[in-house]
């Protein structure tokens, strides 16, 4: 990229220890008039730099309202003049070079300043103003037959020549001229650039883009034509045109023609060992359409920055009609309007969108001709203006980790917000002129320090509220004026809030090790975890412990093993969060299933010592009860059982008390059933200890007491309930159940 910034919000620190006195924020993109071009648009075709001396042609007529400066006009710096008298040009003008004091002009024109045989190609004396012919035909006519003429021209100052292409079958007496030719002004003569003629012969097609190949003396040649399949990009290296040792394939297939320009070349430009290739073509080495680059040295393609935005069928249908390079910088421009491309990269900046017909680098400035007024948003630069890299002093792009910028950057808007909840920011700068200098200061501090070009990061904590950065691009010329962009960034904090709540998962059974997740939050400071034995099941709920639910003592972790203790229990995991807004939450997780006894799976026998089993008492007429023939209780795997037939003979007043022995071999007791509203009072011994029993399934309204045996209590609700007694008989686990019906 271009030179970067890399700093962050806050930094009061100087990254170099240099500074600079501020200076009031100023924008300046590099773009200026040459006041009063036109009132009105007229077609600029061509322009050529001579020192500060800018000269057009094109298709305008009366230039700035001054009656016969039409189709070539020469701007000095403050003002518009004639170039070799009023009216010397009749018509349209499509190519302009300049050779040591000579104005070369090329177009659909005839006794270019009233001189006989000037017809589409003269030249001019820029100190003098005379204009003169260049040679004949060899039989007294003009050396480009009428209606054929040029479309560029190519000063070469090694050999002070012009090299010529155009649409023409031949140029002066010359043979194998057709569509490219070389003229010497010194003998005056027109000679080949090679020994054959350029080997495409369509019709309509020509020659519209050279480059020299210097110093080795050999040419790269573009043509244009209506052949679909033709390989228009040969050179000509000792006289000989190579299209097929050369290698750099090259298809210009293309579906339609429209708008009077055909498939082709339309600029070339050899930078070192890179040629660049514009135009309206379609795949270069097999991929790249309307732009790429050839590397000359393995003839390998590669993109031109993202490439021309183009498309076929589109008019007008050159795509790329100009590449130039200023400084460290090449400049793309056609239909789509500028693209800066940096080499060292490929990165690239859209300067403008206007539709470009032409442009040509003089100095360290480059001028363009284009359909558009206000170029670059300055005000009178209608149709042709200058753009001036060395004063320079926009970004190319600026970006933040503070978020998303309020709009999307762009070089002419200078001021920016963001907002974020982080407690630090980068901020990444880049400027469009290589050479000039980044500058930063930060939170309204009044020095700029510099950054180096290389880059540096630095970073600082965020202050909550407001922080602001301010970044200065100071251009390489002393005569630019430093452009200031400012991001107001907002830090704020976020608010503590729960995504997804904390869980539970592992096997509900006596032994297993649980796992609690904490959930997902945003906004979080600090978490604190707990495990609740609740005595029911029960959702999530937040800030709320239930009632029927006890923190375990001394469990804080992730994990938790089951007990003994949790037997027909639901165990559920807390988390205590802090945010960073110091408001504070608990979650519970859903409760897991009740857990189960530890099945006895490494046991082999037991032997549970009987005990006498006592009959049913009776209570008074107002209780009502019954009990039949028991089917066998559903135990753990693994849990010791016995088995028997007993009975509890109902009773006219109902029975609602009954001793349920264990015996050695035993039965589950039979169920019972209940009025409800009566009484439930059922003595269950395991053993003659009660270590470790307890019993899950109750009807709502009564309770087991452990000491005992008894369950108890007045049901409340109708049902059928199954209630588990578990315990521990003879150091093994056994369980009882008994069904209780309410009705």
């Amino acid at each position: 990229m271009f030179p970067a910034l890399i700093a962050v919000l806050g930094l009061y620190g100087v990254v170099t220890g240099q500074t600079e006195s501020p200076v009031s924020a100023a924008t300046t993109n590099a773009w200026s008039a040459l006041t009063g071009s036109q009132s009105s648009f007229h077609r600029i075709n061509a322009i050529a730099v001579n020192g500060s001396d800018v000269y057009i042609g094109g298709e305008f007529t009366d230039l700035n309202g001054d009656a016969g400066r039409d189709y070539l006009a020469k701007w000095n710096g403050t003002s518009w003049s004639n170039v070799g008298g009023n009216s010397a040009i009749n018509g349209p003008i499509y190519a302009l070079a300049v050779l040591g004091s000579t104005l070369f002009v090329g177009g659909e024109f005839t006794d270019a300043g009233g001189v006989p045989l000037a017809d589409s190609i003269a030249a001019v004396d820029m100190n003098s103003g005379s204009w003169s012919a260049l040679g004949d035909n060899g039989a007294a006519g003009p050396p480009l037959a009428a209606g054929k003429y040029p479309l560029t021209l190519v000063a070469e100052s090694a050999s002070s020549s012009l090299l010529v292409g155009g649409n023409f079958n031949s140029a002066g007496p010359a043979t194998n001229t057709r569509y490219v030719a070389r003229w010497s002004p010194s003998p005056g003569t027109w000679s080949a650039l090679g020994t054959e003629n350029f080997p495409y012969q369509g019709n309509p097609g020509g020659v519209s883009a050279i480059a020299i190949d210097s110093p080795a003396s050999s040419y790269y040649v573009g043509g244009f034509g209506a052949s679909t399949s033709a390989n228009l990009l040969l050179k000509t290296t000792g006289g000989t045109w190579d299209a097929v040792a050369w290698g750099a394939t090259m298809s210009t297939a293309r579906s339609s023609f429209t708008g009077g320009d055909y498939v082709g070349i339309y600029s070339l430009l050899k930078d070192g060992s890179n040629l660049y290739v514009g135009g309206n073509f379609r795949s270069a080495g097999g991929t790249h359409s309307y732009l790429a680059v050839l590397a000359t040295g393995d003839n390998s393609w590669s993109a031109v920055g993202s490439g021309a935005p183009c498309s076929y069928g589109s008019f007008p249908a050159r795509c790329v009609r100009n590449i130039s390079k200023v400084a460290n910088a090449v400049y793309v421009s056609g239909d789509f309007g500028i693209r800066r491309v940096n080499p060292s990269d490929n990165s690239e900046h859209v300067m403008l969108s206007d539709f470009v017909y032409s442009a040509s680098a003089g100095g360290s400035n480059i001028y363009f001709g284009s359909n558009g007024t206000d170029i670059g948003g300055v005000a009178a630069a209608d149709y042709v203006a200058k753009f001036s890299p060395s004063t320079n002093s926009n970004l190319d792009a600026m970006s933040t980790t503070a978020g998303s910028l309020n709009t999307t950057f762009q070089s002419g808007t200078t001021s920016y917000t963001t907002s974020t909840v982080s407690t630090s920011a980068t901020i990444t700068a880049n400027s469009e002129n290589t050479g000039s200098r980044v500058e930063y200061s930060t939170n309204g501090g009044s020095t700029y320090a510099l950054v180096p070009q290389s880059g540096t990061t630095s970073e600082l904590a965020l202050a909550v509220g407001t922080n602001s950065w301010r970044v200065r691009v100071v251009p390489s010329d002393p005569s630019g004026v430093a452009t200031v962009y400012s991001l107001t960034v907002t830090r704020t904090i976020p608010p503590l809030v729960n995504t997804s709540p904390p869980t539970v998962s592992g096997t509900a059974e006596e032994g297993q090790a649980l796992t609690g997740t904490s959930g997902t939050w945003t906004g979080l400071a600090s978490s604190v975890r707990s495990w609740y034995r609740c005595t029911a099941a029960g959702a999530t709920s937040v800030n709320s412990v239930p009632s029927e639910c006890v923190a375990i003592t001394g469990q804080a972790g992730a994990t938790y093993t089951l007990t003994a203790s949790d037997f027909a229990k639901y165990i559920r995991f807390s988390v205590t969060a802090t945010g960073d807004d110091s408001t504070v939450q608990q979650l519970l997780s859903a409760s897991t299933a009740v857990i189960a006894i530890l099945p006895a799976s490494t046991s082999t026998s037991s032997t549970v010592a009987p005990t006498t089993t006592v009959a049913p008492t009776t209570t008074p007429a107002t209780s009502s009860a019954s009990a039949t023939t028991a089917t066998p209780a559903t135990t753990a795997p693994g849990t010791t059982t016995s088995s028997t037939t007993s009975t509890v003979p109902p009773t006219s007043s109902g029975a609602t008390s009954t001793k349920i022995a264990v015996t050695k071999p035993l039965s589950a007791p039979p169920p019972l059933t209940l009025t409800l509203g009566k009484t439930l009072s059922i003595k269950i011994v395991i053993a003659k200890t009660t270590k470790g029993v307890s019993a899950a399934g109750l009807p709502a309204g009564t309770k087991f007491t452990a000491k005992t045996g008894v369950i108890s209590g007045k049901p409340l609700k109708k049902g059928t309930y199954t209630v588990t007694v578990a315990g521990l008989a003879s150091g093994k686990r056994v369980t009882v159940q008994v069904k209780i019906t309410i009705t």
